[in-house]
């Protein structure tokens, strides 16, 4: 094809130098789009062919040495889709039947005026309009055949004609389709069986353990486990209600027996939306995603009762510790009272902050709009302060998980309170993308800045060391960012970065 998309490239081959001549300027005459070359032998025509763009010949068909069905044998030999109209002044059936036969395009026997070269112009321009057409064609299926076979998904081309047909007539019977393929599981499975299958991609071979395409379609009933079929009674349900995409998770297995926790997408194309004749499924392994759910879940399992048992067991004798030690103040007067009441509250906040750790140990599945004002005055409600001062110079919303939102304002509240006296300031604000809480106490002494952050590190005698590690642990599970730094009216700031934020 030439390079500009509007020009046509004609070689036009004739022996007879006047005679080609006046092929060449008729055509170019005749439209303008028409860029023509001259060749007076075969050989030479091959020599242009090869050496530059030709969208379409034109030869005669008497020439020395080699006539024009001979070039053209020559030339399908390379391009065997290269327009070729033979233009010759040899009027014969035998010459036009042969012609066709061994692949020209079009047989034109040449006249006495310029008629004839006009009809050849149009022959010209449609033949190579139809010949690009197929060539784009071609491309195109190249590169749909190249995604196809190259995806790290595997994808099937289905053909769903058949089963809608008996599926369709079904519904016309049936009122409840779902309750129906329920109590008859045989008609999902007669249903799966009239799918044919057009192809498969090359990476099902290795996904389900196959030596070929043949032999994966030929064992189809390995690959569907009884789960499959199960979930497939909900794509039959779907697709009968007019839905051409969708989504579900399965079960499938090799051909060797190892089963595979499979995400299915099927998709039609809009062109195939009526009879389902052409239809794309795939499959994702999505076995080792399933295997962290079940650990996860084992885990989540662990924390709940470890969180039962903090709060219940726990809590229990310590309830009664203090109970008792009220009553001893009652009775008697000691200094060793006042050390037991301060180790049982110690414990008491060691209690709250294990719990605390335990729900907070677990990804953010569904964030939400959280206004951090709000938020934050509610925080402050539900915080010792003393005689501290809130001030707030946020109006932003945020896009997380409130209850443990909330849990890391109060911590960082805390923090503040317990670290920058009674009557601090505590400030929450907004910075360039998240949020920052700050104080303007006797800030971070030298050097801890970056250990105050680690489970189990305090600068107070009595700290747990598990305040601000919670605040980490809150911030991490969000996807966030915190670093501790000075304010600017003294103290100390933590600011958390990388939020969702909505600016009003």
């Amino acid at each position: 094809m030439s390079a500009d998309p509007d020009r046509i490239s004609i070689l036009c081959v004739d022996d007879n130098l006047d005679l080609v001549d006046l092929t060449a300027t008729n055509l170019e005459r005749h439209d303008s789009r028409f860029s023509v070359t001259t060749a007076t032998s075969a050989r030479d025509a091959l020599e242009r062919v090869e050496s530059m763009e030709v969208d379409c010949i034109v030869s005669d068909y008497e020439m020395p040495e080699t006539n024009g069905l001979e070039l053209l044998d020559a030339v399908r030999d390379g391009t065997p889709d290269l327009p070729f109209i033979v233009f010759t002044g040899k009027g014969s059936e035998e010459i036009a039947s042969d012609a066709i036969t061994r692949g020209a395009t079009d047989y034109l026997q040449k006249g006495g005026g310029t008629e004839q070269y006009e009809i050849l112009a149009n022959r010209v321009t449609n033949s190579v309009a139809k010949y690009r057409l197929t060539k784009q064609e071609r491309a195109a299926e190249k590169r749909y055949r190249s995604l196809f076979e190259n995806s790290p998904l595997v994808i099937w081309e289905e053909d769903y004609s058949a089963s809608m047909q008996e599926l369709d007539a079904l519904t016309e019977d049936v009122d409840d389709l779902a309750a129906y393929l329920d109590d008859h599981p045989d008609v999902v499975r007669r249903l799966m069986a009239n799918i044919e299958v057009i192809d498969v991609n090359e990476n099902a071979l290795d996904y389900y353990g196959a030596p070929s395409k043949e032999v994966l379609i030929d064992n189809l009933e390995q690959v569907f486990t009884d789960d499959a079929f199960e979930t497939m009674r909900d794509m039959w349900v779907a697709l009968a209600a007019g839905e051409r995409n969708f989504r579900w998770e399965t079960v499938g297995q090799t051909l060797g027996g190892d089963r595979k926790h499979e995400l299915i997408e099927v998709h039609v194309p809009d062109e195939y939306s009526d009879d389902l004749s052409r239809v794309y499924v795939t499959s994702m392994d999505i076995s080792d995603r399933k295997e962290q759910e079940r650990e996860l879940q084992e885990r989540t399992s662990r924390l709940e009762e470890f969180a039962s048992v903090v709060s219940h067991d726990l809590r229990n004798p310590l309830n009664v510790a203090g109970g008792r030690l009220e009553m001893a103040r009652s009775e008697c007067e000691s200094e060793h009272l006042g050390a037991v009441a301060e180790s049982l509250d110690q414990m008491e906040t060691l209690i709250e902050e294990l719990l605390a750790l335990a729900r907070n140990d677990e990804a953010v599945v569904a964030p939400e709009p959280v206004a951090l004002r709000a938020l934050a005055e509610e925080c402050w409600q539900h915080t010792e302060t003393a005689d501290a001062t809130l001030a707030l110079e946020t109006d932003r919303t945020i896009r997380a998980d409130r209850r443990r939102t909330q849990q890391l304002l109060e911590n960082l509240v805390r923090n503040a309170v317990e670290h920058g006296g009674e009557d601090v300031t505590v400030t929450i604000g907004d910075c360039e993308d998240g949020f920052y809480v700050a104080d303007d106490g006797a800030g971070i002494p030298d050097g801890d800045a970056e250990r105050v952050l680690v489970r189990g590190f305090s600068t107070a005698a009595d700290g747990t060391g598990l305040g601000l590690y919670i605040v980490t642990e809150i911030v991490d599970s969000h996807g966030w960012d915190i670093a501790v730094r000075d304010g600017r009216a003294g103290g100390a700031r933590f600011e958390i970065s990388g939020v969702d934020t909505t600016d009003p």
